[in-house]
């Protein structure tokens, strides 16, 4: 259910805002760590994002808030789940903010965030931890999750909710992952601006990378529908991944002649009901991949059809990258 804009307090809100500049003014001491800024930018980001439909108001947050950050062009979606979800880690970073006790945040659990990309964009994602995080110097895995076109950072871990629970989060929870889902652009991002894209996730991983406890021995992508194509990308130029998961998508076989071998092993999943990439067209990318890759193990789900192949497949997948 996505909200309306009489379903946002806007007044809590503009107090949120007038809170946050004032703990901008009273820290500068702690405005060069790292943690600190994410939080800080995380907060403002929020705080536009949901008042930016009221024009009204918004002027009033320019007024209180420093207008200097550019944030993506593209406006992802958020629900009423999310919307109040928010709101409330919000006001955790207030608090945080206020006690300077920011190296206490990240205790597990869904975080909505932005990081800024080597342009000087910030985009927004969500991250999960697994709340069984109580040893400070464990590191985890991490899935880096690209969505398809007209999707985000938010409806890319919305379609792993079945029967109310979050299939991903679940499964990170018990294989020890870190999952993180970034906004990329819903208009073909991967297609039409492959190095600028491409450039974006590569600073994503080490944003995380500088932030987050993440085991740099064990980093893995799942990209879906046109996510695939960002995930395809990204293998053929970086040998940061330990292990790939195309799910329902496709990249263009042209290429497959430059290359010998892919070494990283890779999972490929695709629906019996899949209107959108087709069954064979996924076998016709598969023959040419095949050929191409060491380890390549390939998942047929009959029943599953564009959306519903992410949690149908998730257990594989996960199970695939526990192993590697």
């Amino acid at each position: 259910m996505y909200y309306t804009r009489k379903q946002i307090p806007l007044s809590r809100l503009l107090n949120i805002a007038q809170e946050l500049r004032k703990c901008l003014q009273d820290s500068s001491d702690y405005m060069d760590l790292p943690v600190f800024q994410l939080i800080a930018n995380s907060a403002h980001y929020l705080i536009k994002f949901y008042l930016r439909n009221n024009p009204d108001l918004y002027e009033k947050l320019i007024a209180i808030l420093p207008n200097h950050i550019p944030f993506c062009q593209e406006i992802p979606s958020a629900n009423q789940v999310y919307l109040t979800q928010d709101l409330a880690q919000l006001e955790q970073y207030l608090q945080l903010l206020k006690k300077n006790t920011i190296e206490t945040i990240f205790q597990g659990g869904e975080y909505h965030l932005v990081f800024k990309t080597s342009c000087q964009f910030f985009l927004p994602y969500r991250i999960f931890i697994p709340l069984n995080n109580k040893n400070k110097s464990k590191k985890y895995k991490l899935i880096i999750g690209l969505h398809g076109a007209g999707y985000d950072e938010n409806l890319f871990i919305q379609e792993y909710v079945k029967n109310d629970q979050n299939v991903l989060y679940q499964l990170a929870e018990n294989h020890e992952f870190i999952v993180a889902s970034l906004f990329v652009g819903s208009q073909l991002p991967f297609y039409l601006n492959r190095t600028e894209n491409e450039n974006n996730v590569y600073d994503f991983l080490q944003h995380l990378l500088s932030i987050f406890p993440i085991d740099r021995n064990h980093i893995f992508l799942i990209g879906h529908s046109m996510g695939c194509r960002g995930a395809w990308n990204l293998a053929t130029d970086y040998s940061d991944f330990q292990g790939i998961a195309f799910v329902a998508g496709a990249a263009s076989t042209s290429q497959f002649s430059k290359y010998h071998q892919f070494m990283t092993p890779m999972f490929y999943a695709y629906g019996g009901k899949d209107t959108v990439v087709k069954p064979n067209i996924a076998e016709s990318f598969l023959e040419g991949l095949d050929e191409k890759t060491k380890s390549l193990v390939i998942r047929n789900y009959p029943e599953a059809n564009h959306q519903s192949i992410l949690p149908d497949s998730a257990s594989d997948i996960l199970e695939f990258f526990t192993n590697l």
